[in-house]
C-alpha cells in the first residue's frame, strides 16, 4: 500500500518557496550526480514502516488462509471484512494463498470418511474470491481446476457459475474431460449447475452438447431448466435461439415454452429445480419415467431406498400394518424399475442391513432377489435415521437419488435431535448433490418438517402417508 504525505500548502507558501531557492543553489554548486547520490542515502533513512507499512500483516494474512489450520483460516476471512473495498484489497493476499493451497492440497487435513471432503475455510476463501468482479479473482478459480481435489473443483466452478463470471464459461465445459466426471455424479451435477447459474448463451449452448451424454436425475433437472429458457436470454438472436431448441429437443410449438406470460414474473433459471410433472421433452426424446414410489416419479438411473424397519413399523396405521404397506409399494417400484436402472436397498433400525453393497442392475434376476429381501425384513428396535443417511451418501459416488421411508422420530445413533441431523447431512451432500426424496407414515409435525426440510434443498420431493 502506498502512502501519500500531503502538506498543508495556504500554510507554507513561503517556507516552501525559500526552499526552492536553496534546493537550486546546492543543485548548481554540487551537480547532479551529487543530488542523486543525496537522494538515495535519503531513501534509505526512511523509516521502513512508511515505505510498505502494511506489508508485514499482508504476509501474516497469507499465512492464515494458506495455513493447515482451517479455523484460523476463518478468522482470517472474517478479519478481511465484507465490504467490496476490503476484499479488493485483500485479493492479491487471497489469491496467492488460494494458488498455494491448491498446488498441495495436503496441507489442508480432510476427514477420513470422504476424500473429497471440503474445509468450510477453503470454501469460504473460494466464495469469497468469487464474489469479486475481477480477471484476477477469476483466474485464481479457474486455476483451482487443476489442484487433485475434486470437491474444491467442484466449489470453484459453482462459486464463478453463481456470480455469473462469464470468462469462465470454456473451462467449466472443459471439466467434462476432467477424470471426476465421469466418476461421480456429484461432480457432474456441479459442472451443470455452474453452467446452468451462468445464464449466458455459450453456457446453454455447453449445456446442450452436454445433455447428449446425460441421463437420470441429472437429465432430468437440465431438461427442467431448458424449458425455462427464453429468447431474451439468448440476446434476442432468434435464429440461434431456434437452433438451441432443436438441439435439446424443445417443441417450440407448445405455448409453455415460446416465453413467459408477460403477466407473470420470469422464471429464475439460476437455480437447478426439480418439479412435479415428469419431463417429456429430452435431447434423446427419451421418457424419463418409468417408475413412482409413493407417487415420486423416479427419474433417477442410480439409486438407493433406504427403509425404516424399526419397532414401530409393526404399528397399525388407518388399519393397515404400516410394514406390510412399506413393503408392497417399494416391492412395486422396485418391479417397475427399467433395466438399465441401477439400485440397491438400505434397511435401517439401530443397524443397516443391505440388500447388496454395490449399485446392482435392474434385471429380472436382481429384482427378484430384491423383493425377496424386502419380503423377509422385520420391523424391530430403534430408529437410526442418521447412520442410514450417512450410509447413503458414502454408498457409491454414482448415486443420484436416495428415497427414505420413516414413520417416527430417531431413537439411535451418533445424532438423534432433527436439527442436529440435517446440519450434518445437507453440508455433507454439499458436493456429493444427492438428490432426497422423503416418505413420512404417520409423522408428527416435527418429523414433517424434517423430512420436508431434507428434501427441499436438494429440490426432492416429500410425501406424506395419511
Amino acid at each position: 500500500m502506498h502512502h501519500l504525505i500531503v502538506f498543508n500548502s495556504s500554510a507554507n507558501d513561503g517556507a516552501v518557496e525559500s526552499s526552492h531557492r536553496d534546493q537550486h543553489r546546492v543543485t548548481e554548486t554540487l551537480g547532479a550526480p551529487l543530488m542523486l547520490l543525496i537522494a538515495f542515502c535519503a531513501l534509505l533513512l526512511v523509516p521502513v514502516r512508511c515505505l510498505g507499512q502494511t506489508r508485514p500483516s499482508n504476509r501474516q494474512l497469507v499465512v492464515a488462509l494458506s495455513g493447515t489450520n482451517d479455523v484460523k483460516r476463518i478468522a482470517a476471512i472474517h478479519r478481511i471484512g465484507v465490504t467490496r473495498e476490503a476484499q479488493r484489497t485483500a485479493l492479491p493476499d487471497m489469491t496467492e494463498a488460494m494458488a498455494k493451497l491448491a498446488s498441495n492440497t495436503k496441507r489442508v487435513a480432510i476427514n477420513k470418511r470422504d476424500e473429497n471432503d471440503l474445509p468450510a475455510g477453503v470454501l469460504q476463501l473460494i466464495n469469497c474470491i468469487g464474489t469479486i468482479d475481477s480477471p484476477v479473482a477469476t483466474e485464481s478459480l479457474v486455476k483451482v481446476f487443476t489442484c487433485d481435489r475434486d470437491s474444491w473443483i467442484a466449489a470453484a466452478a459453482l462459486s464463478l457459475g453463481f456470480n455469473q463470471r462469464t470468462a469462465a464459461i470454456t473451462a467449466i465445459e472443459a471439466l467434462t474431460e476432467h477424470p471426476a466426471y465421469a466418476q461421480r455424479y456429484g461432480f457432474r451435477f456441479a459442472v451443470a449447475k455452474a453452467l446452468v447459474q451462468m445464464d449466458d448463451p455459450r453456457a446453454w449452448d455447453a449445456l446442450a452438447m452436454i445433455a447428449d451424454q446425460t441421463d437420470g436425475q441429472l437429465q432430468h433437472l437440465m431438461n427442467e431448466a431448458f424449458k425455462q429458457v427464453t429468447l431474451e436470454q439468448f440476446d434476442d438472436d432468434a435464429p440461434r435461439f431456434a437452433r438451441w431448441q432443436a438441439r435439446v429437443g424443445i417443441d417450440v410449438e407448445s405455448p409453455e415454452l415460446l416465453g413467459p406470460n408477460p403477466e407473470q414474473p420470469e422464471p429464475q433459471t439460476d437455480t437447478i429445480k426439480l418439479v412435479d410433472a415428469p419431463s417429456e421433452s429430452s435431447s434423446s426424446n427419451m421418457k424419463l419415467v418409468e417408475s413412482e414410489y409413493y407417487g415420486i416419479p423416479i427419474y433417477a438411473k442410480r439409486l438407493l431406498f433406504l427403509v425404516d424397519c424399526s419397532g414401530s413399523m409393526a404399528e397399525a396405521y388407518n388399519g393397515r400394518i404400516r410394514m406390510q404397506q412399506a413393503k408392497a409399494e417399494l416391492i412395486e417400484a422396485i418391479e417397475l424399475l427399467e433395466p438399465s436402472t441401477e439400485f440397491s436397498i438400505l434397511a435401517y433400525n439401530e443397524r443397516i442391513d443391505f440388500f447388496q453393497h454395490d449399485l446392482v442392475q435392474a434385471t429380472e434376476e436382481n429384482k427378484y432377489k430384491a423383493t425377496s429381501f424386502v419380503r423377509k425384513l422385520k420391523p424391530i428396535k430403534n430408529t437410526d435415521i442418521h447412520g442410514a443417511l450417512r450410509a447413503a451418501l458414502v454408498f457409491d459416488s454414482q448415486v443420484e437419488a436416495v428415497f427414505l421411508l420413516s414413520d417416527g422420530r430417531p431413537t439411535a445413533g451418533r445424532l438423534t435431535a432433527p436439527a442436529a441431523i440435517l446440519q450434518d447431512i445437507l453440508s455433507y451432500n454439499r458436493f456429493h448433490n444427492l438428490t432426497f426424496n422423503s416418505i413420512g407414515v404417520g409423522v408428527e409435525s416435527e418429523m414433517r418438517s424434517f423430512l420436508q426440510k431434507l428434501a427441499e434443498p436438494s429440490d426432492g420431493e416429500f410425501r406424506l402417508v395419511q
